[in-house]
């Protein structure tokens, strides 16, 4: 069983995530999802009774494979947002602002065994300047990282 935080009641959903931020040479690190074609930065959800500092650490471990420091809290998104599976979604993302413990990250693909699933990873570094012009979430940090904006931040998105 998971000790995931998320719900799902009558068609809503509710998600309490963390979330990597990782920069290197004015690219970020970012995920791309088949599913969806958008560009996701790495992380997952936060369990049951889980600090969201060691959450992100665990995540990025599991989901990219290489171990990170925490260089600060970034901030929080509250977004409110419908689904490509027809829900309401309630989601608290918990950003971290990351640093690879000892690589420069290129861009990769990977395989996650997460939960009893296969979950297939295309990493890619993007130019913080060109994420305008692609399909990145949450459109709310594009500002920020565009002008080296690392003051932590809480925003709320409906």
């Amino acid at each position: 069983m998971s000790n995931s935080i998320k719900i799902l009641k009558e068609g809503k959903r509710f998600k309490y995530r963390a979330s990597g931020v990782v920069i290197q040479d004015n690219k970020l690190l970012v995920t791309e999802m088949n599913y969806s074609n958008n560009y996701l930065l790495p992380g997952g959800y936060i369990e049951l009774f889980e600090r969201s500092d060691t959450a992100i650490l665990r995540e990025m471990k599991e989901e990219v494979g290489i171990e990170f420091n925490i260089v600060k809290y970034y901030g929080m998104i509250e977004n409110f947002f419908h689904n490509n599976k027809d829900e309401d979604v309630h989601e608290i993302g918990i950003y971290y602002l990351l640093e690879p413990k000892d690589k420069k990250i290129i861009d990769f693909e990977r395989d996650e065994e997460d939960k009893g699933r296969v979950v297939h990873h295309n990493f890619k570094m993007i130019d913080i300047n060109e994420l305008r012009n692609t399909s990145f979430k949450p459109r709310l940090l594009i500002e920020k990282l565009e002008n080296n904006d690392y003051s932590i931040f809480h925003e709320i998105h409906e």
